[in-house]
């Protein structure tokens, strides 16, 4: 979507996809496999710069360095009379047995003929067999990570364009969708929905704000009531664009409370992401400012007080010069200061882009900005803070404007911030073809990625990828619902509770058309 000129992060990864033709003529990606298959590879070390990729192969097993051959004393027991590591006995600390014996639920059984899941051989029927039986760390119950659990897409008529613009998930694992929906008679509404676990559709609603133009649903958090808040942009009564939130009541869909953030004839307003302050209820809410009279577009963070009914504060930053500041994701801190992330211009060359960060108090008072950046254009897209005290955050690196030229991508970069003073932990974690347009952190200190990658010919593959609390890949899946040359992606990611990975976007349609899309992967 385009205000004035100035056209909002969500909306250019959506409208740029038909572009990125001349990337995927370059590229040499192979296709992610046949409708509704996806490929996955098993773990990578991040500090090799070699990930794993997906073209069609069949992973290896994942390992880990717990010895399955190590033996026990012979006065070892339990205390009940069972020898540790002896045959029906408990395995060793280590999850050790002696001889031929392995280790299978915490019990030492002979082998048998076939193999066994948790003996460290991959048997018939096991897609993996690391030896333990810890699910979530690239294989699971020798199955590996990133299998598809379950996709749901919604779509109108042939040729439209829906899309789901971000997800997230409640303490539960409910799943919860904002997106937008193309209707017969009232032009595009924003969509809002949300699904079970177990991926059953609970409730869902077209949002029309009775005025003519386009709204959006752009973002979607929980507070502390696992109410679902959503954010997003729709025409005010001048013609220009508004942001506003809205809860739900997470039992039925019915509106809790809302808000706008009015236009007026100088300024448009863009919500891009959002974030609840479980403690205060209070709602920080991130996007950009249009100035249509300068054409200066500014990057914005707003605070608004849902008790109240108020905005209880609104930061608009800028570098002063004719180039687009945007601030594209945003997390909140322990002690309660919020950190919004997006892009800036390059302080030595306004034509260049860095990623950019800030962290801002409660009372507003700036703690620190900081850009990163390289040679390339940074854009900065998404960013998560990890409860181990990490702030991450992804950017599509590209030899001009991303937005302008597609073709000039070249992959994505990963971040790792000090959150406390702005600096680099580190160097990145890695750069590859591959653009990464949202992250999130689980409650292990793990990641999610989600993205797309260019196919072979023509057309985009959803593109996944898990790491550990290590910043080590897990598995990396690329995901293609549709035969032939489709266009599908994925802009927002989320953890459950029990380490799934739920990812939402768009699948391309072979008539031209795109169906929202959400789909839940294992561990």
């Amino acid at each position: 979507m385009t205000i004035g000129t100035y056209t909002t992060r969500r909306a250019a990864g959506q409208l740029a996809a038909p572009l990125l033709l001349a990337l995927a003529a370059s590229a040499c990606f192979v296709d992610g496999g046949p409708m509704g298959q996806d490929s996955t590879t098993g773990e990578t070390d991040a500090t090799t710069g070699e990930p794993g990729t997906t073209v069609g192969t069949t992973a290896g097993p994942t390992t880990d360095e717990t010895s399955l051959t190590g033996a026990t004393t012979e006065d070892a027991t339990t205390g009940t009379g069972c020898p540790v590591g002896q045959e029906d006995c408990p395995c060793d600390a280590l999850g050790s047995c002696e001889g031929e014996l392995v280790c299978v639920a915490d019990v030492c059984t002979a082998t048998v003929p076939g193999g066994v899941c948790g003996d460290g051989e991959i048997n018939d029927g096991e897609a993996c067999d690391d030896g333990n039986e810890i699910d979530g760390d690239g294989c699971n119950s020798c199955e590996l990570g990133g299998a598809l659990l379950w996709q749901r897409t919604k779509g109108g008529s042939a040729g439209d364009a829906d899309f789901a613009w971000a997800v997230a998930v409640d303490s539960t694992g409910n799943v919860y969708v904002a997106g937008h929906e193309v209707t017969l008679t009232q032009g595009i509404n924003a969509w809002i929905g949300k699904y079970s676990p177990d991926g059953e559709l609970a409730w869902d609603d077209s949002i029309d704000a009775g005025i003519m133009g386009d709204e959006y649903a752009f973002a979607v958090t929980v507070d502390e009531n696992d109410n679902p808040v959503f954010a997003g942009i729709e025409p005010d009564s001048d013609g220009h664009t508004a942001g506003w939130l809205r809860a739900h009541d997470t039992s039925t869909g019915a509106p809790l409370w809302g808000m706008k953030r009015p236009a007026d004839l100088d300024v448009e307003v863009s919500f891009e992401d959002l974030v609840v302050d479980r403690d205060t209820g209070d709602v920080y809410v991130v996007g950009g400012l249009y100035d249509l009279q300068t054409f200066e577009p500014d990057a914005l963070v707003l605070r608004f007080d849902p008790v109240g009914d108020a905005i209880v504060w609104e930061r608009v930053l800028s570098a002063n010069v004719m180039r687009p500041e945007l601030a594209t994701g945003v997390v909140l801190a322990s002690n309660g200061d919020v950190i919004a992330c997006g892009y800036f211009p390059n302080a030595d060359n306004i034509n260049d882009r860095d990623a950019w960060a800030v962290r801002i108090a409660p009372d507003q008072s700036e703690v620190w900005s900081q850009t990163f950046g390289s040679t390339n254009f940074d854009t900065g897209k998404d960013c998560a803070l990890t409860p181990g005290g990490t702030l991450f955050f992804t950017s599509t690196q590209s030899l001009a404007d991303p937005d302008e030229d597609p073709g000039s991508i070249l992959g994505h970069v990963i971040y790792r911030v000090n959150p406390n003073t702005g600096v680099l932990n580190n160097s990145p974690i890695l750069t590859e073809l591959a653009d990464a347009h949202g992250i999130a952190a689980g409650s292990d200190d793990t990641l999610a990625l989600a993205g797309d990658v260019p196919v072979e010919g023509m057309g985009l593959d959803i593109w996944l990828r898990k790491y550990d609390a290590l910043n080590n890949s897990l598995w990396t899946v690329t995901h293609n619902a549709m035969t032939g040359d489709s266009f599908d992606q994925a802009v927002s990611v989320a953890i459950d509770p029990d380490g799934n990975v739920i990812a939402a976007g768009g699948l391309g349609l072979i008539n031209g058309g795109v169906d929202i899309w959400v789909g839940k992967f294992s561990p």
